[in-house]
């Protein structure tokens, strides 16, 4: 699994930046280090910096016309189109697209392109030794269907920290992570408007476009895309098997992908307190954690959120 950081929206990296970014490593390293082996903590007195390592962490800056061509040659030869839109028209489009995809066979994806997306693509095509894309696809299929995904989540419970309202006590059902007396129930007045988030977090050069798949599998976009396989975010071939379960069980199509977020319209969404509570732990497990404790900061919160709601919002830092 592959270790990165995070993309920075300015410029250009500030000495303070470059520090708390050296921070983040030296802790990551701690992290993933045998507890025996972890280092000591960080000290800008053990730190050197000069400006060949400014220079290394600080990112070159593509034009829109640079990533745009990028994505093309990449996607050459696959079948896949694109439309441009604006970001504050991005969800009206995309629903317009995803009537019309149902009778023209295609799934719209709403995509945020950057170097970040564009490099797992190239990266994907390289570690699975293949030169297309579709094959790339292919690959990533194939490798989806021997995931048991309930396994899946079941690993992840074991792994993550059960921080949960009941501190004292193991986890053994999905009730185990609410309140006593919880009952899941819709926060918001409308939850079946929808107005994806991820467009408007891109930055004012990273172009934001709807893809045309050539398929009726709307979970097939995370293969397409590549999605994952670095710090705690699930491969490609995971991504697909979670997101073709809940499509199964709700309807949940990914729409709208960047580097690191995946936003899913959900067609079923949860109607019971029992499935709302599931989906909430299930996204918890999926996002590694994240869902909750760099999100919602509760399971309450999130399984009111995700109760009767077309739209699911996903993230890995």
């Amino acid at each position: 699994m592959r270790c990165r950081l995070r993309a920075m929206s300015h410029r250009g990296l500030s000495f303070l930046t470059g520090v708390r970014l050296l921070k983040m490593v030296h802790q990551r390293r701690s992290l993933i280090a045998p507890r025996n082996q972890r280092s000591a903590p960080f000290s800008l007195h053990s730190v050197i910096i000069d400006t060949s390592l400014y220079a290394i962490m600080r990112p070159r800056r593509n034009t829109m016309a640079d990533t745009m061509q990028r994505f093309k040659t990449l996607f050459a030869g696959s079948d896949v189109d694109y439309v441009e839109c604006e970001v504050v028209n991005a969800t009206q489009r995309y629903l317009q697209l995803r009537e019309q995809g149902r009778h023209e066979g295609f799934t719209p994806v709403i995509v945020t392109l950057d170097d970040l997306i564009l490099d797992e693509i190239t990266e994907g095509l390289e570690n699975a030794g293949v030169q297309t894309v579709p094959e790339l696809v292919r690959r990533t299929m194939e490798a989806s269907q021997a995931i048991d995904v309930p396994a899946f989540f079941a690993h992840a419970a074991q792994e993550l920290p059960a921080e949960t309202a009941k501190k004292d006590q193991q986890i053994s059902t999905v009730d185990d992570y609410f309140a006593s007396g919880f009952s899941a129930s819709p926060d918001d007045d409308d939850p079946t408007t929808v107005d994806f988030i991820s467009p408007f977090q891109a930055d004012s050069d990273n172009p934001v476009i709807i893809i045309k798949l050539p398929t009726t599998a709307p979970y097939e976009a995370l293969a397409y895309l590549c999605m994952g396989g670095w710090n705690d975010c699930p491969e490609p071939a995971i991504q697909v098997a979670v997101s073709r379960y809940w499509y199964e069980k709700y309807g949940a199509v990914p729409a709208a992908i960047s580097h690191d977020t995946v936003e899913y319209y959900v067609e079923c969404p949860p109607q019971t307190d029992a499935d709302a509570k599931a989906v909430a732990v299930e996204l918890f497990y999926f996002s590694y954690g994240d869902a909750v404790y760099q999100g919602s900061e509760t399971f309450e919160a999130l399984a009111n959120q995700v109760y009767s709601s077309r739209q699911w919002y996903v993230w890995w830092d």
